[in-house]
């Protein structure tokens, strides 16, 4: 994993193809939809890294590695960190303070050039 999850982090799923071992009633994260990360744990089982997500709330089951029911967390490398791009909207200010010199009139008739 080339990135580090942090709780408040925006994920993208980039895989959202259900366990072949989890056929509850658990909510699964949706391919391309975006989450916040709510809680990180370590699965011992498994040895990876997985995530909670803000946006899904699944109940406590009795899973196969832990004696007791928890809410399962999804491995991290189903997602990838969101790239939020500020907005810049400077050109547009720019165009406005100092609009294009050549400007097309709206009167403008394109020429009469036949086919022939």
């Amino acid at each position: 994993m080339d990135w580090e999850p942090r709780v408040g982090m925006k994920v993208v799923c980039v895989d959202g193809t259900r366990n072949d071992k989890c056929d509850g009633p658990e909510v699964w994260p949706t391919k391309a939809s975006v989450y916040t990360i709510r809680g990180i744990r370590r699965s011992a089982f498994y040895g990876t890294t997985q995530i909670y997500l803000a946006e899904i709330n699944n109940p406590p089951l009795r899973y196969w590695d832990e004696p007791e029911p928890y809410e399962g967390a999804f491995n991290v490398s189903r997602f990838k960190p969101l790239r939020e791009r500020k907005s810049d909207i400077s050109v547009f200010r720019a165009m406005l303070v100092n609009p294009p010199k050549e400007l097309v009139p709206a009167s403008y008739e394109m020429p009469n050039r036949s086919l022939e």
